[in-house]
């Protein structure tokens, strides 16, 4: 399927999903999602205009890790508005916070990240993971978790059967 009226590159045409090729890849950043999800590469750096790293992410099997806007330098890669960001496509969560720790960063030229140099922590993002099996033993104690109650928006028939199934788990 076609993303807005995108439905081939210019050059290469279209990704596909490398797990189910009648499956659109999703999002402008789907060569990210769809080359980490092939095992092509470990890590891909996606940007996030709209849902340009998410969606590929979601739909090829991937971890993506978006920043709070300022921790990646540039904000976002090409355009420079205030709602464009850097992502990270991984295997893993592991992965994708130690390419964090790998590029955030700060530059004085740079607006975005030259505000919050406090929001990087000074320890390492990747000591922050917690391994699978010892994750009963780090309760989240103390922290406050924000629930998505009902996605709103539905673009397609799949938008509103995922989502209201989604829903449904969440209120149960």
């Amino acid at each position: 399927m076609p993303f807005g009226n995108l439905k081939y590159a210019q050059w290469g045409g279209q990704a596909c999903n490398p797990y189910d090729t009648t499956r659109d890849p999703r999002g402008t950043s789907n060569g990210s999602g769809v080359s980490v999800a092939a095992n092509l590469v470990a890590c891909s750096i996606c940007e996030q205009g709209s849902a340009s790293c998410k969606g590929p992410a979601s739909r090829n099997n991937v971890v993506n890790l978006l920043t709070t806007k300022g921790i990646l330098m540039d904000g976002g890669i090409t355009s420079k508005g205030p709602g464009d960001r850097s992502g990270i496509h991984c295997r893993t969560v592991k992965d994708a916070v130690s390419v964090l720790d790998a590029i955030k960063g700060y530059e004085s030229a740079d607006m975005f990240t030259a505000i919050p140099k406090a929001l990087i922590p000074k320890e390492p993002y990747a000591s922050f993971v917690v391994a699978d099996k010892d994750v009963k033993n780090k309760p989240l104690k103390g922290m406050r978790v924000g629930i998505a109650r009902e996605f709103m928006v539905k673009h397609t028939k799949n938008d509103v059967a995922i989502s209201d199934q989604i829903d449904k788990e969440i209120k149960r």
